[in-house]
């Protein structure tokens, strides 16, 4: 008899989301995380939405984190690989949040980028009954698909030499949307320079490029090698005011 296909389920449960004395507990009262930041983590969280998408990440791992054991992060009603599979609708209504975040999260966590999820044979898997409507749900680059939406093609920018394609693979940054850059791209300044400073030379970068009605064949290029938007960005730091987070 052939075995049955499994479900979706969640890349290294038992490893990175128990401890030897929690796989004992029938029922657990606490969630067991990993705390290392690695690329999956800033390749999601990059994205848009991705910090709203880690959330509903955390609390999907909670609600799995409550099923009886033994727990393999099947991403079913009853933990099991013969389950029920939970659809982005199901998690979304367990963890009450808005299923365009949950069904972009789900997607995004199944991609070879990420791969926190193990995608079963069955290709409807849990994305099965999400809303349809792709307009609410911002499309991942990381389905690898590498057909894209078209993101980031602004006007003045679809200069030849290729540049098109990798526009249509980035994600829009700034108050103005003046910045495009692919997650990789963005992940790649993050690691170098942190998160809180790219911040900053972004908004320097789009308000410049608003301003002065600038365009950029590559963003990424212009922030890797301007230094000015990196003194741009300390600037905006020294100027902040330093106020107790017990105000």
């Amino acid at each position: 008899m052939p075995n049955e296909p499994e479900a979706d389920r969640v890349n290294m449960w038992p490893d990175m989301f128990e401890s030897a004395k929690s796989k004992t507990y029938n029922v657990k009262n606490q969630c067991y995380m990993p705390c290392k930041h690695g690329l999956g983590y800033t390749r999601l969280v990059g994205m848009k939405n991705g910090p709203a998408m880690f959330g509903a990440w955390v609390a999907m791992i909670q609600v799995l984190s409550r099923q009886p054991k033994p727990r393999n992060g099947f991403i079913t009603e009853d933990g099991t690989a013969a389950g029920r599979p939970l659809t982005a609708d199901d998690v979304a209504t367990l963890i009450r949040m808005p299923v365009p975040i949950v069904a972009a999260m789900l997607k995004a966590c199944q991609s070879d980028k990420i791969h926190w999820i193990i995608r079963s044979k069955d290709t409807a898997g849990i994305l099965e009954g999400y809303d349809k409507d792709t307009s609410r749900i911002e499309e991942s680059v990381y389905d690898g698909s590498g057909s894209g939406k078209g993101k980031g093609k602004g006007k003045g920018e679809g200069q030849p030499g290729g540049n098109g394609s990798r526009l249509s693979h980035c994600d829009t940054y700034g108050e103005f949307g003046k910045v495009r850059l692919t997650p990789d791209e963005h992940a790649k300044l993050v690691a170098k320079h942190g998160a809180d400073t790219v911040d900053r030379a972004i908004s320097a970068l789009d308000a410049w490029k608003e301003s002065k009605g600038k365009t950029t064949k590559n963003d990424y290029a212009a922030m890797d090698a301007a230094s000015w938007v990196w003194r741009a960005a300390e600037d905006a730091k020294n100027s902040q005011p330093h106020e107790s987070i017990f105000t």
